[in-house]
């Protein structure tokens, strides 16, 4: 008596397959997540609008830094947005191509940001010395953990050698917690973040102390010097006259596009050099000059 039920559920779940393939996107879109699912939502209308004049779909496909690298490698997408760092690695290493880079207010560069918690009695780069230490994805992510590093070593410090411990975070968001939670001493998060948390109500900015705060054109706060936001790249398999036309799409956003609004992006500008940020990966022994 169950059989025509069994027979019935497997021929429900075979339609079921048959129409997630019937509509599985054309393109696939690797994206920086450093701070989870979020990150994903937020460029949906943008990757939309990216490809909307070649008549083809997209998929966003979430990794985190240290991951990134290798789905391009393996070109197991066509195009993806990321960090700086790993720029650098897929385009010196895998022959992406730099298509565009990002733009988001008023700038298309960021830094590091070196956080301790406000009354912790650290306030400069000397006091840091025998502390605890938190980054985001040790030896790949750009903005919590290589120009932070960079900046430091130029002073004289080796976060690997000087702090008591550095230790690795799943998210961004968490080092800023255990900072003021005084879970950790000092913590390095990407530019924006410190902002974004306040905009959400998790933190106050007043709790924390912004180790080497720098004043510039970057108006959010910052420790370090500004390297190129994230790039628009294709990778090695992906037909050049797609490229060229998602190229043109990403050159033509607009701060005022539904997509840039999401993102909460100006648009991009022509791929950035990223000569500077060569020098540091250099200076640190990271990829693509390990030797590895």
């Amino acid at each position: 008596m169950k059989k025509p039920m069994l027979c019935s559920f497997t021929l429900s779940l075979i339609a079921l397959f048959a129409v997630q393939a019937a509509h599985a996107a054309d393109l696939k879109m690797a994206v920086n997540a450093p701070r989870g699912a979020v990150d994903v939502q937020k460029w949906t209308a943008l990757a939309d609008q990216l490809v909307s004049t070649t008549g083809k779909t997209i998929e966003l496909v979430p990794y985190p830094p240290s991951k990134i690298d290798d789905a391009i490698a393996k070109g197991e997408v066509d195009f993806g947005l990321v960090n700086p760092v790993s720029a650098v690695v897929v385009i010196e290493k895998f022959k992406a191509k730099p298509m565009a880079t990002l733009k988001a207010k008023g700038t298309a560069f960021f830094a590091g940001v070196i956080i301790a918690r406000q009354g912790s009695g650290i306030t400069k780069i000397t006091d840091l010395k025998g502390k605890k230490g938190k980054a985001y994805n040790l030896g790949s992510s750009a903005g919590a953990y290589v120009f932070q590093s960079y900046h430091l070593l130029q002073q004289g410090f080796d976060p690997h050698k000087d702090f008591a411990s550095f230790k690795d975070a799943a998210k961004q968001d968490e080092i800023v917690l255990s900072v003021k939670l005084g879970l950790i001493d000092v913590g390095f998060v990407r530019s924006g973040l410190l902002e974004s948390m306040v905009k959400e109500e998790k933190i106050k900015l007043n709790e924390f102390i912004i180790i080497d705060q720098r004043k510039d054109e970057l108006k959010l706060v910052h420790s370090t010097d500004l390297y190129p936001e994230w790039f628009l790249v294709a990778t090695a398999k992906t037909d050049m006259g797609l490229v060229k036309k998602v190229q043109d799409a990403a050159m033509k956003v607009k701060i005022s596009d539904a997509g840039a609004k999401t993102a909460e992006i100006d648009g991009f500008v022509e791929a950035q050099n990223l000569d500077g940020l060569r020098k540091a990966l250099k200076a640190l022994k990271m990829a693509p000059y390990d030797g590895g």
